[in-house]
């Protein structure tokens, strides 16, 4: 028994440390940021001056390997660009339109699995590192605007 117990130590404590340099290594090479805690909670409302076309164009042509996500553009013929992580997470990109000169685009993780959250915080930051570089390359003016959502979970025992 006490075996087991310092196995499964073992094998969560080399798990731990393989993930810790890796975010490190992604972090150095600019491809995650550093972000609050449980950022994937809050929704991003971005204000720039890069139209829907432009965004569009430079997330097809964006490298999202790393996050390894399915992107689907104009999602049920909206001005939606979902983001699904099979089994970890799901996102969206949506467009609002202009207003006073600006492209407003919200940004949020809809849904996630919470037992795969040490791997899928870090495809989910990749993610909005990713277009958020987007946005600045486009607009460097871009801003963004944070606001927490009240979060809903279910208690499941199994």
């Amino acid at each position: 028994m006490w075996l087991l117990f310092i196995a499964m130590l073992l094998i969560v404590a080399v798990y731990g440390n393989y993930n810790l340099k890796k975010n490190r290594q992604l972090a150095a090479n600019g491809d995650v940021i550093q972000r609050e805690e449980y950022f994937w909670e809050n929704t991003e409302y971005l204000y720039s001056g890069a139209t829907y076309g432009e965004v569009m164009d430079a997330i097809n042509r964006a490298d999202f390997s790393a996050c390894r996500v399915t992107i689907t553009p104009n999602y049920e013929g909206s001005k939606i660009c979902a983001f699904v992580a099979k089994g970890r997470f799901s996102a969206a990109l949506v467009y609002h339109g202009e207003e006073n000169g600006e492209h407003i685009y919200e940004f949020s993780v809809l849904s996630w699995k919470p037992d795969r959250l040490v791997t899928a915080s870090v495809q989910m930051n990749g993610l909005l590192t990713i277009l958020e570089k987007i946005f600045l390359s486009i607009d460097p003016d871009t801003e963004v605007e944070i606001q927490t959502n009240d979060v809903k979970t279910k208690t499941s025992f199994l």
